[in-house]
């Protein structure tokens, strides 16, 4: 079961994480005593004690140098073990919903005007987003929210459904990947990045040549200092010449060396990103053309990282001699854009592969979490949506219920009444996201999915706006006229339109004719749809039944110690409600209901 597998990996880390922590503190106590010893040492050096003192000072020495590399190690093997145990408890935290436990994903950089985002749970807190948020970077994000917000290509999902199953087997890459990622849920980003590999050259090749000379020259005069054939002041004629090419271009380059240092994190993500997936072999199509995208981008963003690291801050002591004896910002400039002229073109491209890695991983998360999910089928042969045992992907396994589901053929819509807290806005949003999930090429909370490629759109959370003056029943009227300009936008796929107690702002008669309106467009269009309704009544002796398709949830009432109590079976039934519940919930609640 995924959750033993989650606990397992997580005792493991912990374990693994407790003994790299007292082998980092053994080192640490133990390098203390080498510094003692040292101190010893030098103190017999003074006192001119003979070997004794210089053996012990070699030895201390040694030892300090071999333990703080020891201490390094055990630090990094720590901090590793770490990133994995936070790791594990957000995958058992993600299976178990617990969406308080979670980061919250970052912002989809899009707005409430979205045809489905925000009604589905697909952005924000509590959302899929949130279930399989594993990306460690932005351009992961930015690939998830795509697969999942734009439509994809009907083509690719085969190939990203084989993909996927391929990388649910692969938990320790994810995982690894994952942890790379910033634990303190700041991720990084790549535009300063990107922005930089598009500029051009700041040295000029007369400047690259005095940063060669200057440096040449000054090691020269300590030479020839050395062997005596020059007194120590030459010294300070090549310095003096670093020093004025420092003043008077130091500026300009100091400000592009120093410019890329803070995205030294960022780029050593990605390194490590594409190195993991660089070592995998993969067997699927799709991840071996993610793999050869992303050919020479480990060796590539490696060598980046280390120029980037010998960036010296300014408020170093070492900054300014370094400068007046070597140039040193100007070497790093020139390193800069040496890599920059071979790779910068590259650049975006490698993130592009690796974004999409991400996102595929991610959308694995549910395959490997839930095996009894389905594979769903996206045929562009068919003209309506079938499921078998559908239930909503972001409810607990023990609680969701599933249901057998059939909106078929083109012009035809499920049309869902029951009383309050039935399950009606549960169903179609299970619907909506399923296809969402579809379309993606992930897993779906359902036996069996078939669908054509489908354009979603929903009316079902309308907010109103103090700020700009709108009202809710204004709101919902402008969110139904983009539902119905983007149906009619169709060209070469069906949409599915969800609708959910829709014009609630008005009286019951305007209400019917506006519903009725509103659903006569819909069905005059390429389109299948999903709506639920309180109104028994709404489309009774219309022509809009002879394209609906009937069904209803039910509550049941019982007494229990004197007490009435209200409970739900969520089982979808045929035709429309037989029964209401608002009094009866009036009357739970205490209200005295005169008849």
């Amino acid at each position: 079961m995924p959750a033993s597998i989650y606990e397992n990996r997580l005792t493991e880390a912990h374990t693994i994480f407790e003994a790299a922590h007292k082998r980092w503190s053994l080192f640490g106590n133990v390098r203390l005593l080498a510094a003692i010893v040292m101190a010893i040492a030098l103190w017999q050096v003074w006192s001119n004690s003979g070997p004794t003192g210089i053996i012990l000072l070699v030895v201390g020495v040694v030892s300090f140098i071999t333990l703080a590399i020891l201490q390094r190690r055990a630090r990094v093997a720590r901090d590793a073990a770490e990133t994995l145990v936070i790791v594990n408890e957000r995958a058992i935290d993600r299976l178990a919903l617990n969406w308080d436990e979670l980061p919250e994903p970052p912002d989809a950089d899009i707005d409430r005007t979205h045809p489905y985002a925000y009604d589905l749970n697909i952005v924000g807190w509590g959302s899929v987003a949130q279930r399989i948020g594993t990306p460690a970077t932005r351009h992961g994000w930015d690939a998830l929210y795509a697969s999942l917000l734009e439509e994809s290509d009907p083509a690719t999902i085969p190939a990203r459904q084989i993909a996927i199953r391929e990388l649910a087997a692969k938990l320790e890459l994810r995982q690894q990947a994952e942890s790379v990622g910033s634990v303190d849920d700041e991720i990084p980003d790549a535009t300063p990045l990107l922005e930089w590999a598009k500029e051009v050259s700041l040295l000029s090749s007369w400047l690259r040549l005095l940063a060669f000379v200057g440096p040449a020259l000054v090691l020269l005069t300590i030479v020839l200092t050395v062997l005596g054939m020059t007194p120590w002041i030459v010294i300070l004629l090549p310095i003096a010449l670093n020093t004025l090419i420092f003043t008077f271009f130091g500026g300009r380059i100091a400000d592009a060396a120093h410019a890329i240092a803070p995205l030294r994190e960022a780029v050593q993500t990605y390194q490590r990103i594409t190195a993991l997936i660089s070592y995998d072999s993969p067997t699927s199509p799709l991840l071996r053309g993610l793999d050869n995208e992303l050919g020479g981008a480990m060796t590539a963003l490696a060598s980046l990282h280390r120029v980037i690291n010998c960036a010296i801050p300014r408020g170093s002591m070492l900054y300014f001699p370094l400068q007046m004896a070597t140039l040193w910002d100007i070497h790093l400039v020139h390193a800069l854009e040496s890599w920059r002229h071979e790779h910068g073109s590259q650049l975006d491209g490698w993130l592009r592969a690796m974004g999409e890695w991400e996102a595929l991983a991610a959308l694995s998360v549910l395959t490997h979490d839930h095996p009894e999910w389905g594979t769903p089928a996206v045929d562009n042969t068919i003209d309506g949506l079938e499921a078998v045992a559908l239930a909503h992907p972001l409810l607990p396994t023990n609680i969701a219920v599933t249901n057998d589901i059939a909106i078929t053929p083109t012009g035809s819509f499920l049309f869902v009444t029951g009383s309050n807290m039935s399950g009606k806005s549960t169903l179609l949003r299970a619907i909506g996201v399923n296809v969402v999930l579809a379309q993606a090429g992930a897993a779906v909370c359902a036996q069996a999915l078939t669908i054509p490629p489908l354009r979603v759109s929903s009316c079902m959370r309308v907010e109103d706006s103090l700020a700009h003056g709108v009202s809710f029943f204004m709101a919902e009227l402008h969110r139904l006229k983009a539902v119905v300009d983007r149906v009619r936008s169709t060209d070469d796929r069906i949409s599915l339109y969800l609708l959910d107690e829709i014009l609630q702002g008005t009286n019951t008669a305007e209400r019917q004719i506006a519903s009725r309106e509103v659903l006569a467009q819909l069905g005059r269009q390429r389109a299948i749809g999903a709506i639920s309704s309180h109104d028994l009544e709404l489309i009774s002796g219309t022509n809009l039944e002879e394209h609906a398709i009937l069904v209803h949830f039910a509550e049941q009432f019982q007494r229990v110690d004197g007490m009435p109590e209200m409970g739900f079976d969520y089982i979808l039934r045929t035709g429309i409600a037989t029964s209401s519940n608002a009094i009866r919930l009036m009357e739970l609640l205490g209200f005295d209901i005169h008849e």
